[in-house]
């Protein structure tokens, strides 16, 4: 699973992550341990964007039942 970061200058970033969250000025993408589903301290920051340079997240490799 990861996500699609899109940017303010038309960049396209893709991030190998299970789950972000806004911190302040940041949005950060983590990696979570097998069987975790909250962001604690165990989880592992992988990448951060200026909050107002993304102008679209999208989920991708994520495969869902109906």
């Amino acid at each position: 699973m990861g996500f699609e970061v899109r940017l303010g200058d038309d960049g396209v970033e893709m991030i190998d992550a299970d789950t972000y969250r806004q911190e302040g000025p940041l949005v950060t993408f983590y990696r979570l341990d097998p069987g975790r589903r909250v962001i604690d301290c165990w989880a592992l920051p992988v990448a951060s964007f200026r909050a107002a340079a993304v102008t679209g997240i999208v989920l991708v490799g994520s495969s869902t039942a109906a």
